[in-house]
Formats: structure tokens, C-alpha cells, sequence
């Protein structure tokens, strides 16, 4: 009967006895850490950006089933949610008399890049540290846009206001401006394989990394521009709409995160809870 005994490894469980690794038939949560791990290294290395700028989200959420205990199917939603504001001082065209800037033009942008990885994990290692990967399929869509208030308004009395064109030249012209702008959306289809390491600091509950490898395929449709001016005949605002001249279609194979300013390649670490 002695030799049926096996103690149990203080590696797979803590003091009390309690298993460290999850089994079969349990679920896991896990939040993207890589944002507050970037800026806790900043603020020891004295860097600029150590502080988190509010303007949205940028991350992954993961969920994760174990079918066995080396085997799970996983989920892995990423979004890059940006909302940011810019503001101008213009002069007030009702003042003629005063040639100071009081008045504010707003530009408003928006950006939303969602994509969900559905895929199959496979796991090895035997103590704290296990190793896993495996391969998803990607569905994504990204929309962006920009939106214009102006302090100067149109009237028959003033024809062409003062207004501002935030750096683009194309934006005010004449009697014309822009009052809203939008990217065409693209829709992403992709196939991409991952690989990483989970360290279990206590009972199921760890910390990790994982690269990734993507083929995507993006669909982009027309982007959209609504403009107005002042109609002499009509005597009042007109508004038109101009739409992009086509439509693009690429294919990549990256390790990229597809944000606001382009594609950034980023680590992705994680914190996962398991139950």
C-alpha cells in the first residue's frame, strides 16, 4: 500500500494542497496586460509617456474552455477604441472691430478596430510554467471618421466664414468646408497561428505571453465626405456628399496590431483567471 502513495508535487499545488493548473471541463478569463506593464516599465525608466493617455481602449479580452487538461478552445477579442478631441481658436466674424481669437473650432475623431479570434489551444509542461499553441481564425471590421463644429456659421451676411482647416488644407476652401469625414470600413477575414507560455503565480491564476502569425485578407470600402457652403440662389447652407472613387482589397501576412496610427507591432501579455 506505501508504494500506491504519491505525494503531491509542490509545484502543481500550493501550501494548502490546492492544484495550481486548470483540469478539463474549466473555464478562463483573461485581460490584456501589456498597456499597464508598458507604462509601469516607463515610470522607472523615467520616459515621457508614463502616464495613460484617456482617449479609449486598446486590448484583448480572452476566454478560454478546457476540453482536457492540454486542450482548450479559446476566444480573443481585440479592440482599439480612440475618441479624441481637437480644439481651435478662431475669431469671431460678428466682431470686425476686434481681430482677437476667442472662438472655438472643435474636430472630433473617432476610431473603432474590433477583431475575434476563435481558435484551438494545445498545451505542454508539467510544473508552474506551460507552454501552449495553436491556430485561430480572424473576423474584424474597422471604421473611422471625423466630425466638424464650427463657431462661424453661414448666413447671407457672411458667405465664407472664418474658419479652421486643423492642418489640412483640403478641409476649408473657399466658402467650403467639411463638417464630417469617414474612412471606408474595412472588413478583415483571416487565418493565424499563436504561441506563448503561462506562469501560474498562485491557483489558477497566472500570467503570460503570446506571438502572433496572420494571413488577413481586408476588404475597404468608399470613404465618405459631407461638405457645406452657402448657395446664393437658394439664399441658405447647401450640403453635399462625396464618396470615394473605389474600393481596396490587400492581402498581408504580419505580426500586427492594425491601429489609428497604422500597424504597430505589439507584444501582447496577459493576466488569465482560471475557474
Amino acid at each position: 500500500m506505501a508504494q500506491d502513495v504519491i505525494e503531491n508535487d509542490p509545484a502543481l499545488t500550493n501550501k494548502r494542497g490546492v492544484a495550481l493548473l486548470p483540469k478539463a471541463g474549466n473555464f478562463a478569463l483573461g485581460i490584456d496586460a501589456s498597456t499597464p506593464l508598458t507604462y509601469l516599465g516607463n515610470f522607472f525608466s523615467n520616459a515621457s509617456n508614463n502616464a495613460p493617455a484617456l482617449e479609449g481602449f486598446n486590448g484583448n479580452i480572452y476566454g478560454k474552455y478546457f476540453l482536457k487538461d492540454n486542450r482548450a478552445l479559446r476566444a480573443r477579442l481585440n479592440l482599439n477604441l480612440t475618441t479624441t478631441k481637437r480644439k481651435a481658436f478662431v475669431k469671431d466674424d460678428e466682431k470686425t472691430s476686434e481681430t482677437s481669437y476667442t472662438l472655438e473650432d472643435v474636430r472630433k475623431y473617432n476610431y473603432a478596430n474590433i477583431n475575434l479570434g476563435l481558435g484551438y489551444e494545445f498545451r505542454r509542461g508539467t510544473g508552474r510554467i506551460q507552454g501552449f499553441y495553436g491556430s485561430e481564425a480572424i473576423l474584424g471590421v474597422t471604421a473611422s471618421g471625423y466630425r466638424y463644429e464650427y463657431a462661424n456659421s453661414h448666413k447671407r451676411t457672411n458667405t465664407s466664414p472664418s474658419s479652421t482647416n486643423f492642418g489640412d488644407p483640403n478641409n476649408v476652401s473657399g466658402s467650403s468646408r467639411d463638417v464630417e469625414r469617414k474612412g471606408g470600413n474595412t472588413f478583415t477575414l483571416g487565418v493565424g497561428g499563436f504561441a506563448g507560455f503561462e506562469y501560474f503565480i498562485a491557483p489558477r491564476l497566472s500570467i503570460g505571453g503570446e506571438f502572433n502569425l496572420r494571413l488577413k485578407l481586408d476588404l475597404e470600402g468608399k470613404s465618405e465626405t459631407k461638405s457645406e457652403s452657402w448657395n446664393a440662389t437658394n439664399n441658405a447652407v447647401e450640403t453635399k456628399t462625396a464618396k470615394g472613387v473605389r474600393n481596396s482589397l490587400s492581402v498581408k501576412l504580419n505580426t500586427k496590431e492594425k491601429d489609428d496610427k497604422g500597424d504597430n507591432i505589439k507584444g501582447i501579455f496577459f493576466l488569465m483567471f482560471h475557474f
